[in-house]
């Protein structure tokens, strides 16, 4: 089998980085590299008993009553609410959708 770095470039045939390539190690961001440096030692830090912990005292403050909490709770659970002028142009584009439609249908 002929070297994958044979043309001289490292690369493969279809232009991505063949095995082995060492052209693109140490060449990524340096702000890319320290923040998942931070983020591994954030994870290291924080157990599943604090996330327990925090999950437990963010749902007392949603049953006291504090909205703030409320929403921070349900976007956790069911992802931020889209907001209802999305869902009007939803609507216009299925209409128009179906309008298109129906035109190239009698053409």
């Amino acid at each position: 089998m002929a070297s994958p770095f044979a043309n001289g470039n490292g690369r493969r045939a279809d232009g991505r980085f063949a095995p082995g390539n060492k052209a693109a190690r140490g060449h990524g961001s340096p702000l890319g590299v320290a923040v998942a440096k931070l983020r591994a030692e954030l994870i290291r830090a924080v157990s599943a008993a604090d996330i327990r912990a925090i999950a437990l005292s963010l749902k007392k403050k949603a049953r006291g009553g504090d909205l703030k909490a409320i929403a921070i709770l349900l976007d956790r659970l069911f992802g931020p609410s889209m907001p209802t002028d999305v869902y009007e142009e939803m609507a216009q584009l299925k209409g128009e959708i179906e309008r298109v439609t129906h035109e190239l249908a009698n053409d």
